[in-house]
């Protein structure tokens, strides 16, 4: 389930800065993992707030270039290093870290439980990372698909109620599968590289997505009624459809959308609630960037 919380940011205040928003999503069984968007535009920040120590990982994603910052991890000093649009940074949470903030920043700021890693570890039957894994020595890297990631997060902090479960774990999925297969070195096993669905699998997440398009399944739940893992899931069923499970359910969704606005005189709100979305404005945007004309005027065109 996801969430979002308002609560002052671990390193300042809430109101020292432009944007503060967080993001959490929770696994039934697990330590949620968290998403933060974080932007001033004034400079002069100064020392921050040292993190509370936890046994995970921050990964952060920089959105505006800069010419960085002092740091310091247990009270060791580490040079400024400039950074730019894209740059990932990550730092072990383990660990005690202060920066010197005198320029503005933007970032999105990822917080994944090491446990997490260790799940992903055991379901590509690949060796657990091990205590100091390269990952976590807060050196940047560019890394265009974690600008990516961060970036389709944008429509969920301006929309919270719009997150669905299942888009939510796909990204956090791939948050995590980027971080250990590409930073960290994690290496799937042979079989498990292959990534395909049966068939009765395929028809089986289908029908429980179509059962009931109001409801918001999670991707745990989709695997798990597959007999798979959500991350072996997710893989498959994408090779299997073409797309992963949350684009094609919005593409029921906009199918479905279009039945009623053609055969039945329900409102628009009405048909956004039958088929899922959160709401008309919701239906609205979802339909018009699929077919590239608003559901109301869709509707006139097809009775004409």
């Amino acid at each position: 389930m996801a969430t979002v919380q308002d609560e002052d940011p671990y390193f300042t205040r809430r109101e020292n800065l432009d944007v503060s928003r967080l993001l959490s999503f929770a696994q039934p069984g697990q330590a949620p993992s968290t998403a933060a968007h974080f932007r001033r535009d004034r400079p002069d920040l100064g020392i921050t707030a040292p993190n509370l120590r936890d046994d995970a990982l921050m990964a952060v994603v920089n959105l505006r270039p800069r010419e960085g910052s002092e740091l310091w991890c247990d009270e060791r000093h580490i040079a400024a290093t400039p950074v730019g649009i894209g740059d990932l940074r990550m730092f072990d949470q383990r660990r005690s870290w202060v920066a010197n903030l005198q320029l503005p920043f933007e970032t999105v700021n990822f917080f994944i439980p090491l446990s997490a890693f260790e799940s992903l570890a055991d379901e590509l039957r690949a060796p657990r990372l091990d205590d100091d894994a390269p990952f976590a020595r807060g050196a940047p890297v560019h890394d265009e698909v974690m600008l990516h990631l961060a970036r389709s997060l944008g429509p969920a902090f301006d929309n919270p109620r719009e997150l669905s479960a299942l888009y939510a774990e796909h990204v956090f999925a791939a948050i995590r599968l980027r971080l250990a297969c590409v930073h960290a070195g994690l290496t799937p096993g042979v079989d498990r590289q292959r990534g395909a669905l049966a068939t009765w699998q395929v028809a089986r997440a289908k029908a429980m997505l179509l059962d009931d398009l109001q409801r918001n399944l999670s991707l745990t739940e989709l695997a798990a009624g597959c007999g798979l893992s959500a991350s072996y899931f997710a893989r498959g069923f994408k090779r299997a459809t073409g797309l992963p499970p949350h684009r094609w359910l919005l593409a029921q969704r906009v199918r479905r959308a279009r039945s009623l606005l053609e055969t039945t005189a329900l409102s628009l709100a009405e048909v956004a609630l039958d088929c899922g979305f959160a709401d008309q404005s919701h239906l609205t945007r979802v339909f018009s960037q699929s077919l590239g004309v608003a559901p109301g005027a869709w509707r006139r065109l097809r009775r004409h």
